[in-house]
């Protein structure tokens, strides 16, 4: 498979964030919603938001918040972590309690995910799930399997947007000419499960031909209907 693409950017480390504490007022709000899970998916958003400030809520936990974007216009971003998965702990709680207090516009869960396919994303590529789908509800008979998950589209703003994510990015990389990485947007599959098999990603294949990429946390933000 091989190694991703070398860096060209430091990543922040535990030391470079803010001590202070502060408290969220009545009114604060955010304009979206960043969602982590390990630490270097943390500190690797933590690199893009400009002077953060640490706070602290009962319901929330910590949340980083500071500004993304140029000089003409910038965004007031909360950065977060939660539990793997999206059980207890997990991103469906963590969501749920994160809009009621900060209100965000939408969240983003940003991390890594597994390929599905590598003729259409490889490593050090961006994934950006224009559809969402739950592949772990099914209905299983004598005759097969029938697949019974959810499957959310982006909203429509959001993926006129998200189609021009690669417009005028950089890669923070090192050797562009040779590994220059790329915006892949396509299906997304979300469950339960921790897929590290080929057979099991096959078989996933057959019910999902056109997932790029599988990850566990996603599942945790949209409605499950059997």
């Amino acid at each position: 498979m091989g190694d991703p693409p070398e860096l060209s950017v430091r990543i922040p480390q535990k030391r470079d964030l803010p001590i202070k504490t502060h408290q969220f007022s009545e009114n604060f709000v955010i304009d979206f919603l960043l969602l982590t899970v390990v630490d270097w998916e943390f500190l690797s958003c933590l690199l893009y938001l400009q002077e953060p400030l640490k706070f602290y809520d009962k319901k929330t936990g910590f949340v980083y918040v500071g500004k993304m974007g140029d000089e003409r216009e910038k965004l007031t971003i909360g950065l977060m972590k939660c539990g793997k998965g999206s059980g207890v702990g997990g991103s469906a709680m963590t969501v749920q309690n994160a809009v009621t207090t900060l209100k965000p516009k939408g969240v983003f869960c940003v991390g890594f995910c597994g390929g599905m396919n590598a003729t259409e994303a490889k490593l050090g590529d961006v994934v950006v799930s224009a559809k969402l789908s739950s592949y772990a509800l099914r209905k299983v008979t004598d005759g097969g399997i029938e697949p019974r998950g959810t499957i959310v589209p982006l909203n429509k703003r959001l993926n006129d947007i998200m189609r021009h994510a690669e417009d005028g990015w950089d890669p923070p990389v090192k050797k562009k000419k040779e590994t220059r990485p790329k915006v892949v947007l396509g299906t997304m599959l979300s469950g339960r499960m921790l897929v590290n098999s080929k057979n099991e990603r096959d078989r996933l294949l057959k019910y999902y031909p056109d997932a790029v990429a599988i990850e566990i946390e996603g599942e945790g933000k949209i409605p499950i209907k059997c």
